[in-house]
Parts: C-alpha cells; sequence; structure tokens
C-alpha cells in the first residue's frame, strides 16, 4: 500500500481552519487521490458520491495557492514533490525518484519544479494586483471623463430659450435678424462662462433699449460675438436721463464703444 507524509501542522494554520469541514476532506482527498507528481485528475462524480456535494469551482482560491488548474484541467499540487521527497535531484541513481521525476516530465511540470515555483497565491496576488489597478486606473478615467461632462453639460432648454429670445425681425425696422442653427453653437460657448439669465437679460435689455431710441437690431450672430461685459447689465438698467435725438448715436447700445 502507497504511504505519504502529512504536514501535522495543518491544523494550526489558518487557511485550513477557514474551510468547511467537506472542504477539509476534500483537500485530503486530492492530495490522496492525485499521482506521485502531485496531480489529480478530476473525478467529481465520484469525489461528490465520496464526499457529499462540494462546491469545486470555488474551492482552489480557499486552498492557499496550493493548488493551480492546469490547462488540461488538472489539478496540481504545487508543493507536493517538494514536501514528499525534499529533493528531486536529476543526477540521482534512486529508481523512484527517476520515476518521479518522468512523471513530472510527462505533466510537463519538471522544468518548472526544478527551478524552483513561485507559489502560485503570489503570482495570482501580482496579476490580480496588476489587474485591480487598471480597473482603479479605468475607473479613474471613467470619474475624470464624468466630471469633465458635468462640467461641460450645456442644458438644450437654456440654449433654445436663449435662442427663442432675441428676436427673428428687428423690432423696429422688421427686416430679418439672420437667426441660424449656427447661433446655438456660439450659445453653448458662452454658456460655459454665462448664466443662461444673464444672456436673457441682455436680449432683453438690448431689445428694449433699441426700441426705445429706435435704432437697428443687429444681427444676432453680430450680437452674440459682441457682448457687453455682464457688469454692464446693472449700467442698462439704471433710470434713463432723457437724451435728444441728436444725442443717439452716443447710447450705451453703441457699437463703437460698447460692440
Amino acid at each position: 500500500m502507497a504511504k505519504r507524509y502529512t504536514d501535522r501542522e495543518i491544523w494550526e494554520k489558518e487557511w485550513f481552519l477557514k474551510l468547511s469541514n467537506d472542504e477539509k476532506a476534500a483537500w485530503f482527498y486530492i492530495k490522496d487521490k492525485c499521482d506521485n507528481a502531485g496531480v489529480w485528475t478530476p473525478n467529481f462524480t465520484l469525489a461528490n458520491f465520496i464526499l457529499g456535494e462540494i462546491d469545486w469551482n470555488s474551492l482552489p482560491e480557499k486552498l492557499n495557492g496550493n493548488v493551480e488548474i492546469l490547462e488540461n484541467g488538472k489539478w496540481f499540487l504545487k508543493d507536493f514533490c517538494k514536501f514528499q521527497y525534499t529533493n528531486l535531484n536529476e543526477d540521482s541513481t534512486s529508481i523512484p525518484i527517476q520515476s518521479h521525476i518522468k512523471l513530472l516530465k510527462e505533466h510537463g511540470l519538471w522544468a518548472r519544479v526544478s527551478q524552483g515555483l513561485p507559489k502560485v497565491s503570489q503570482r495570482l496576488n501580482k496579476d490580480f494586483n496588476k489587474a485591480s489597478q487598471k480597473l482603479k486606473d479605468k475607473d479613474k478615467d471613467k470619474d475624470k471623463e464624468k466630471d469633465k461632462d458635468k462640467d461641460n453639460y450645456i442644458d438644450s432648454d437654456d440654449v433654445n430659450k436663449i435662442y427663442s429670445a432675441y428676436p427673428s425681425r428687428c423690432v423696429v425696422s422688421n427686416r430679418g435678424t439672420g437667426k441660424s442653427q449656427k447661433n446655438k453653437d456660439k450659445i453653448k460657448a458662452l454658456l460655459k462662462s454665462h448664466t443662461a439669465e444673464e444672456l436673457i437679460k441682455l436680449i432683453e435689455t438690448y431689445k428694449n433699449d433699441c426700441k426705445d431710441n429706435k435704432t437697428y437690431m443687429k444681427n444676432f450672430s453680430t450680437f452674440l460675438n459682441n457682448l457687453p461685459d455682464i457688469e454692464e447689465i446693472e449700467v442698462i438698467e439704471m433710470p434713463k436721463l432723457e437724451i435728444s435725438n441728436k444725442d443717439n448715436k452716443d447710447n450705451r447700445w453703441n457699437m463703437q464703444n460698447i460692440f
């Protein structure tokens, strides 16, 4: 009957203590049923018949990196050879040692075992940390994009309100003011530095001033490209002085002085 060494200290290891009783039994089952290279060919139907239902998908993650699922689906107990045989030397004349090495070569594991494997858990943690960092970076980028979008967000309703506030025809001459969809792009740009209320207030004040002073209104694009400073709003709303018609050319909406 084949015999194998067992680790008496396993009952004090934290990762093992966290396993359920069924998972502990599964660990010993794998360790006992694997071949002399530490490779177990899963037979879950038989294992479940003997042990009861085991969640085999989640079990490897709970075994502290002691098990690696190979590309062919077999389970490799990474420390098995080191624990059972201490030192596998290809120059050894021991028949059992040579048979173990031969079996490792058949599994394509000899080079890895002879060169010393890093703990699978360490390798997985390293890969996991890299992946996690990438995800964090992507999340940060997404947050930046969201903040950027939030900062650049322009309410289309505000654009339409401002566009509608400017008359399509001059309040004095009834000629067209040349409104077009391009004006909305300019409005969007202005909304990055002005509020919708400010722009509507400027339009209303300008419209009333042109009406009171019989001054032709500018094309909408000209108005948008030559807005007065916002501070002018307060000046515009100050009580008007009596201005004769001959002084109309000097009023506050004179293009040379304000626009």
